[in-house]
Parts: C-alpha cells; structure tokens; sequence
C-alpha cells in the first residue's frame, strides 16, 4: 500500500509536468511568432544603413526605365541641314539642356503641339508631330495642319481647287527631327515609313531627362535638322517617302516658322 506521502507526491508532480509542457509550448509559439515578424520585416521595405555621421541614409530608388533609342544612324532623310552653332548657346558651360530648351521655344513660337525625345549617342533626338503641308513646304491651315486626312476643299486655295479637278487630290506631310550630338555618322541608306514617324514620336520622352540635360554642349556637338516628307495620292493609299523633298531643309524650316525664332536666340 502507498504511504499518504506518495498520495500527496504523485499528483505534485504530475502537475508540475503538465505546467512544464504548457511553458515550453508557450515558449516554441513565441520563438515561431518572432521569426515570422523579422523574416516580414526583411521581406518589406530596404533597411536604411546609417552614413558617416551616424544618421540613416534614405533606402534606394529604382532605377529609372531606359530612354527610348532613335533609329542609329539615322534612317535616309528628304532633306537636311545642319543648324548654325550662334543659334544656340556657345558661351560658358553650355548643356545639352539649353539646347533642348532653344528648339522647344522655337517649336513653340512655331505654333507646335507636340513633340517627343529619343536617345542618340552622347545626346538627343527630337521628334515633331506629323505636320500636314502644300507641295512647296507651306503647312495647311490650321484646323488641318495637325490632321493626317487629305486635304479637304474648304481647306484649298481657287488655283488649287481648280488643279485637283485635274489631278487626283494629294496630300503632303512632313516630320522634322533635331539631331544633337558629338558623334559623326553616315546615312544607313533605309527609307522611313509615315508610320515609323509616327511611332518616333509616340514612343519617346516628354521631356529630356537630367542625366541627358547635364551633358556638356562642346565643341564637337553638332545639331542637325531632318526633314522626312512624306506623299498620299488617296485615301486609301499608304504615304510614301520622298526623296528628296522638293524643297530644301532651310525652306522647310522657314515655312514651318521654325528658322525666325531659332536664328534670333
């Protein structure tokens, strides 16, 4: 027979064992709980890493997505001239910047809407918006000038109306791109298409980025006006390119009210 000792011991321990179970149960359940928190915590924003002064420096952004590359060399253009370096900043620590910010003027007092950039070697490319114009360069009237239809008869001077009762109706657009840059190229001898133009402006920038804009405007840079023409006989037909223009790159830029504000700056 058990003694009255063992009758009390037995269910002491008993219960000693069972609040033991319950601790190291409690004990494993917060270890697991911590580790998830932290591997959360790993998982979320970048830990900042205190710099020299002992201050936390701000996590890292993301980069910055690639800039979208005009066509390299250039493809074959209608015609082309090569914008005279006192039209643009030569003075001091001239930057790409400037010169972006001289054409965007220019475009602007040109009655311009749109205009996109593209990447080129050390420099930039920038795109104008598909511009409807008469045969000589001369752009359309305004509630056509930015349209890519045919000429409509309300937009047609007499003579013109009078040549496309003879003639089947044509339409002529143009887009101009400004080339910067410091590097030399040769023509890749392949046409644009209307709709590569217009896929250059679509696809390019708003606005010219720092890391371009900081770039410095030297000695070596050029900038080069290109002039893509382009001709519709109907409707239904694609427009084809022309080559060349029947008007030089000068005129274009004049007719265009492109030269005047440039050649003032």
């Amino acid at each position: 027979m058990k003694s009255v000792r063992e009758h009390v011991e037995e269910p002491m321990v008993a219960d000693g064992l069972r609040k033991r179970r319950v601790m190291e149960w409690i004990l494993a359940l917060s270890i697991a709980t911590i580790v998830v928190v932290l591997g959360g915590c790993a998982g979320s924003a970048p830990v900042s890493k205190p710099d020299s002064k002992g201050e936390a420096a701000p996590a890292a952004s993301a980069p910055a997505p690639r800039m979208p590359a005009f066509p390299w060399p250039p493809p074959q253009a209608s015609a082309k001239t090569m914008i005279p370096h006192n039209w643009l900043p030569t003075r001091g620590q001239a930057e790409l910047g400037h010169v972006a910010d001289n054409l965007e003027g220019a475009l602007r007092a040109a009655k311009y809407e749109e205009w996109s950039y593209s990447s080129v070697p050390n420099g930039f490319a920038l795109v104008t918006q598909m511009e409807q114009i008469k045969f000589d360069g001369t752009p359309s009237p305004e509630r056509a000038r930015w349209s890519t239809d045919l000429p409509s008869v309300a937009d047609m001077t007499w003579l013109e109306f009078i040549k496309a009762l003879a003639n089947a109706q044509q339409g002529y657009y143009r887009v101009i791109v400004f080339i910067v840059t410091d590097q030399p190229w040769s023509g890749n001898g392949k046409q644009a298409t209307g709709e590569d133009a217009k896929r250059w402006l679509a696809k390019g920038y708003n606005w010219l980025p720092v890391s371009i804009r900081k770039l410095t405007y030297g000695p070596d840079y050029r900038t080069t006006a290109l002039v893509y023409e382009f001709k519709k006989d109907s409707k239904d037909e694609v427009a084809t390119f022309l080559d060349p223009s029947p008007t030089s790159a000068d005129d274009h830029l004049k007719k265009a009210g492109i030269y005047d504000p440039l050649s003032r700056r």
